[in-house]
């Protein structure tokens, strides 16, 4: 079938429709049929891996930012925080693809 077809076929089944039910056009605008669809949700925030005592986060995305690099006192590990909510169970997911999770000095599966 045709896309002209297709939408001959749709529109006389709408039409069908109507009439089974005995609905007006007045009535399916005033039902909202016609409103234009509401926005899609906003993205989700960063999941944060990692926070200092300053606020600083890192979502284990990209390169590493020179806060966690310059830790020399404590591991990368000090700094993860325990996510417990999906859609990554344990942070080691959020690493970036390509990016080794030993390059982050962490352990664990990817």
């Amino acid at each position: 079938m045709t896309k002209n077809t297709e939408r001959a076929a749709a529109i006389r089944w709408i039409q069908a429709q109507m009439a089974d039910y005995g609905l007006t056009m007045d009535e399916l605008k005033a039902a909202g049929c016609f409103d234009p669809p509401p926005p899609p949700p906003p993205p989700p925030p960063p999941v944060v891996c990692y926070r200092n005592a300053e606020g600083l986060t890192w979502d284990g995305q990209w390169e590493m930012p020179a806060w966690l690099r310059r830790s020399m006192r404590q591991s990368v590990e000090f700094y993860r925080v325990v996510v417990l909510v999906e859609p990554y169970a344990n942070c080691l997911d959020a690493v970036a693809p390509g990016v080794e999770s030993g390059a982050l000095g962490l352990q664990g599966s990817q």
